[in-house]
């Protein structure tokens, strides 16, 4: 037995025999478009390994192998994109008159405010699974570092097991201006520049859930994302509190 260096799922070893050493015996998922799966004999359509061209592969939802949320079919878009809770409406120091409560809860997140982190903490505990295992990551403040923040209070009161605790895994290593004072947004080059992985044994083989309390235009969590999968996350499900409205 052995395992293709493209497949990342756990256990979907193939086996090898004189005849074609590529044959499988199950269930896999392509290490290249980790949002397909196919099954044996065929090999992924999409990039061509193992897979004749004139062969349609049979795809297999990738939501239903993943089990980060208590129903994954409502959750697809945060594999590939970023989900949120909701919407935010920003202060703009009480000249925005679509502020509402909501959006006030996320301002009182990034206050750390308890009440605020109690809200979003049972919200999201109201979807997530808690008896499987995943990690739980966060993207960091604009502060160089692990400086403490609202939605990393959240994920940590998140991570009871099996969940495991992976909110020292992304760090800043500069300090960046934060988006909302600054005049010019940061552009996902700019988020990956500023972003380091540590203990990456944490992430390797698992599926990550990599929470933020406000996506604008997605970059931090873009970033976090890729950042994720270089260093062997099986597949990362991004959710934000919220999504600004402009």
């Amino acid at each position: 037995m052995y395992k293709c260096k493209y497949l990342k799922l756990p256990g979907n070893h193939f086996t090898s025999n004189q005849n074609d050493k590529n044959r499988g015996d199950g269930v896999y998922g392509c290490g290249v478009r980790r949002d397909k799966l196919g099954i044996y004999p065929y090999r992924c359509n999409d990039c061509r390994h193992y897979s004749p061209s004139n062969i349609i592969m049979p795809e297999i939802p990738i939501s239903s192998h993943y089990r980060i949320f208590r129903e994954s079919g409502k959750y697809t878009r945060a594999l590939n994109s970023n989900q949120t809770l909701g919407k935010y409406h920003p202060w703009r120091k009480g000249t925005n008159p679509n502020f509402d409560q909501f959006s006030n809860q996320i301002l009182n997140v990034k206050k750390q405010k308890p009440d605020a982190i109690e809200y979003f903490t049972n919200k999201l505990r109201d979807i997530l699974n808690d008896n499987e295992e995943y990690v739980i990551c966060v993207i960091p403040s604009s502060e160089k570092g692990l400086a403490d923040s609202g939605i990393r209070t959240v994920a940590m009161r998140l991570c009871q097991l099996p969940i495991i605790d992976g909110t020292n895994v992304i760090i800043r290593n500069r300090t960046m201006e934060p988006n909302h004072t600054s005049n010019q947004r940061r552009s996902l080059e700019q988020e990956l520049d500023s972003l380091n992985i540590v203990n990456e044994k944490i992430i390797k083989g698992k599926q990550v859930l990599l929470l933020d309390d406000v996506a604008t235009r997605g970059n931090s969590l873009n970033a976090g994302r890729q950042k994720l999968k270089e260093v062997g996350a099986i597949l990362v499900a991004a959710i934000a509190l919220g999504h600004t409205q402009f």
